[in-house]
């Protein structure tokens, strides 16, 4: 395997924020195991992608 082309790629960093949720919202979460700050952050970058669409 030949790799004197690869490159290094830093991952995004995150912003930590306090943010205020529905109970009921968080809950849903992480009843869907580990990972589920990562799968909100997915929700909301979905919902970005989608208004930033429409304009």
């Amino acid at each position: 395997m030949d790799w004197s082309k690869a490159r290094l790629v830093a991952p995004e960093s995150k912003k930590l924020i306090s943010l205020r949720i529905d109970a009921d919202i968080v809950e849903f979460f992480r009843n869907q195991g580990k990972g589920y700050q990562t799968r909100m952050n997915a929700v909301l970058r979905a919902y970005m992608e989608a208004v930033a669409k429409k304009d």
